[in-house]
C-alpha cells in the first residue's frame, strides 16, 4: 500500500519471490530484469507509464517464451523510453507486443548486441522527435536509414559509438538535402555523433551533409527551406585534426553560428 508511489527504479533477480507494487499507479519506471516476459507481464499492468526504461538480459532467452502469443500492450501515456534489451530476440519480442502511439523520445542501446537486429518501435510509434542510437557491429546503414523513414517528425538525433559498418557513405548520403529528392528526416536541426568512426565516410561527403541543411537568413527570407536549419551539431570524442579543422572550416565559412566540437 503506497498511494502516492509514482517513480520506481528496481532491480529483480530470477531467484527473487514476485515483487508487489502498485504498478498500476506508476508513471516513471526503471526496470532491470533479466526475463523479457517477466518485463511484459509488468508492463501490463502499467498503464499509466509516462516514462520507463528496460533491461535485460542476452543470457535469459527461452525460445518457447519467445514464441508465447500475449495480448498487445499499448502504453498510450509513454512519452519517453529507454530500450537495454541485449538479446535479438528481446528486440524482436517487444516490437510485437508493445506499442506506444504517444511516444516521442526514444533511446536504443545496442552495445551489448553482437547479431543483426532491426531498430524496433518506430512504427508503432510515430510521432517521435527525439531518437538516440547507442550502436555496435550490430546495426548496417541500411537499417538506420530505414529506422530514420519511420521518424520523419525527428527533430533531434543522436549516434553514439557507431562503426564505419553503421555510420558510412551511404547514411551521410541519405542525411544530405538533394534537389528533386524528398529529405530524409525534414524537421532534424540538432545532431549529436558521440565517438562514432569516421573512416566509413568521406569527409567532404560528411561536410556536405552538414552543409546542405544549413540554411542562411537570407535563403530563409527569399524561399521556404525544404528542411530545418541546424541549430546545433555536435562531435563528441577524439577525432583527427585534419577531419576536425576541414569540416570546422567549410561550416565556418557558411556563416553558422551553432558548432560544437
Amino acid at each position: 500500500m503506497a498511494p502516492r508511489l509514482r517513480k520506481s527504479s528496481i532491480t529483480i533477480h530470477l531467484n527473487e519471490p514476485h515483487v508487489l507494487l502498485p504498478w498500476a499507479q506508476l508513471t516513471n519506471l526503471t526496470l532491470d530484469y533479466p526475463s523479457l516476459d517477466a518485463i511484459l507481464d509488468i508492463l501490463a499492468q502499467c498503464a499509466s507509464l509516462v516514462y520507463a526504461s528496460l533491461i535485460t538480459s542476452r543470457w535469459h532467452v527461452y525460445v518457447a517464451a519467445v514464441q508465447l502469443t500475449r495480448p498487445p500492450i499499448i502504453l498510450s501515456h509513454l512519452h519517453a523510453l529507454s530500450l537495454d534489451l541485449e538479446h535479438p530476440k528481446h528486440m524482436t519480442r517487444f516490437k510485437s507486443v508493445v506499442s506506444a502511439p504517444a511516444l516521442e523520445i526514444l533511446h536504443l542501446n545496442f552495445m551489448s548486441m553482437h547479431h543483426t537486429t532491426r531498430a524496433p518501435f518506430l512504427m508503432q510509434s510515430p510521432n517521435i522527435t527525439r531518437l538516440e542510437i547507442c550502436g555496435s557491429h550490430s546495426l548496417t546503414s541500411h537499417e538506420l536509414v530505414g529506422t530514420l523513414r519511420h521518424t520523419v517528425l525527428l527533430t533531434h538525433l543522436e549516434l553514439a559509438y557507431l562503426t564505419r559498418h553503421s555510420l558510412d557513405d551511404a547514411l551521410i548520403d541519405a542525411l544530405s538535402c538533394k534537389d528533386g529528392v524528398a529529405p530524409l528526416v525534414p524537421y532534424l536541426h540538432h545532431l549529436v555523433l558521440k565517438k562514432i568512426d569516421t573512416h566509413g565516410f568521406a569527409t567532404k561527403a560528411f561536410e556536405h551533409m552538414l552543409l546542405s541543411r544549413w540554411w542562411t537568413d537570407a535563403e530563409i527570407t527569399s524561399s521556404p527551406p525544404v528542411v530545418s536549419r541546424w541549430t546545433q551539431v555536435e562531435l563528441r570524442g577524439k577525432y583527427s585534426e585534419q577531419f576536425i579543422e576541414s569540416t570546422y572550416a567549410d561550416v565556418a565559412a557558411q556563416g553558422s553560428t551553432s558548432r560544437s566540437y
